[in-house]
């Protein structure tokens, strides 16, 4: 048996190939074990299942390759200039691929012209109650991750029912999970939010509301509190795939996954387990995962990035951070978006909470305006050892955002 290359080191063998050994037929292509053994390193054939690598360990086995090799009977000589074989493919950069996970720019050219030429088509779903979300997050789009944080009481529910009842309006199939409100408390909230008004003041109106609302493409899951991750993505299939699910809201990860490891040790473990399960199902699905997720305990006054609840896993996964905040901007609530992976852009959306129609609403400059300047303290975050503080800058007009 004839092998084609050089040994360049006794400890590895590497094998090379020619630009013409292409020419090799079938039968010649063989499975080679490079041991890294002082001078009785080998280059075998393919031992079988059974063997025992020659008496070796497993632990002197130092890689695996597919090479070419060929008996002494086939010719390896170069190819003259009269052999109409083409030698130059092996080595002409390629501009298409068949290989299944491997793409070329030939088989992204047409999407990339069209994010190029077309950017509007990319930006996923527009929300219509809070326009200047717009113009930070440049949409809601299919196959992401969302995380929503902020304190305790801060509005993550109010704020995710009432944009996936704007995005549901807009024909985005939408399945809620709620594990910590029982679905009927809240159904109730978003039928006030859809009516904009509080229907018990008027029961009059009650059926026919409930009637338009009930034609929307919204649903939810039967789960509450302590949820297995798997059970809770098997129904979330079959809502896809029956319904034509498009928007998973998930409230919350702490509950969902509550009494379920034995230790602080499984918690980090199974919270870890579940983003990475999240994040792929949105991928595969082609679905956009809302996902909200407790802070810390004392996360202070003002939120960052570092301040959700669990391991940089989440944030690190996610396409998009939400954060609503309580303080920092003259005393006004504000969403918070910390990251972008769409186009990298960041910001914040002040915004005024109407107890009536439990709806949020852009603040708009006449709004900011009216607002005590003196008590502005938000500004450039600096360290002060393991706490964070804000200083105190001066008061500017306010811009759009």
């Amino acid at each position: 048996m004839q092998l084609i290359g050089r040994t360049l080191r006794y400890q590895h063998r590497l094998l090379s190939r020619p630009v013409f050994c292409n020419r090799l037929p079938g039968p010649t292509y063989h499975r080679f074990h490079t041991t890294h053994l002082p001078q009785s390193a080998a280059v075998t054939d393919s031992p079988g299942p059974d063997s025992d690598f020659h008496g070796l360990s497993s632990d002197s086995i130092d890689s695996i390759q597919d090479m070419f090799a060929y008996d002494d009977s086939f010719d390896s000589s170069p190819p003259s200039v009269d052999d109409h074989t083409d030698v130059t493919i092996s080595t002409r950069p390629q501009r298409t691929t068949d290989i299944g996970n491997v793409l070329g720019f030939a088989d992204l050219r047409d999407q990339v012209y069209k994010e190029i030429l077309d950017p509007e088509s990319s930006r996923g779903v527009l929300s219509k109650d809070l326009p200047a979300l717009n113009r930070i997050m440049k949409g809601h789009r299919l196959g992401e991750l969302t995380i929503v944080t902020g304190p305790t009481g801060g509005g993550k529910t109010t704020v995710m029912s009432q944009l996936s009842l704007d995005y549901c309006k807009s024909g985005v199939p939408t399945l809620w999970g709620s594990f910590e409100i029982l679905n009927q408390r809240l159904a109730k909230k978003m039928l006030y939010q859809y009516a904009e008004k509080d229907l018990s003041t008027c029961p009059e109106e009650l059926p026919k509301w409930a009637d338009k609302f009930q034609e929307l493409p919204l649903y939810f899951l039967k789960f509450f509190s302590s949820t297995a991750i798997g059970t809770v993505l098997d129904a979330c299939k079959q809502a896809v795939d029956r319904y034509g699910v498009q928007h998973i809201i998930l409230d919350n990860l702490q509950f969902m996954l509550s009494q379920q490891g034995s230790s602080s040790v499984d918690k980090w473990e199974l919270q870890d387990r579940a983003i990475h399960e999240l994040r792929s199902f949105a991928t595969i699905q082609n679905v956009h995962i809302s996902l909200v997720v407790h802070p810390r305990k004392d996360p202070g006054d003002q939120m960052d990035i570092n301040s959700i609840f669990g391991s940089a896993k989440i944030t690190q996964e996610a396409d998009n951070v939400m954060i609503l905040q309580k303080e920092g901007l003259r005393g006004m609530q504000y969403i918070d978006i910390k990251k972008n992976r769409y186009d990298g852009t960041t910001g914040i959306v002040p915004y005024i909470f109407n107890r009536d129609t439990l709806k949020i609403r852009a603040c708009t400059e006449d709004d900011m305006e009216k607002l005590p300047r003196e008590s502005s303290s938000y500004g450039s975050q600096r360290s002060n050892g393991n706490q964070s503080s804000y200083k105190r800058i001066p008061h500017k007009p306010f811009n759009r955002f």
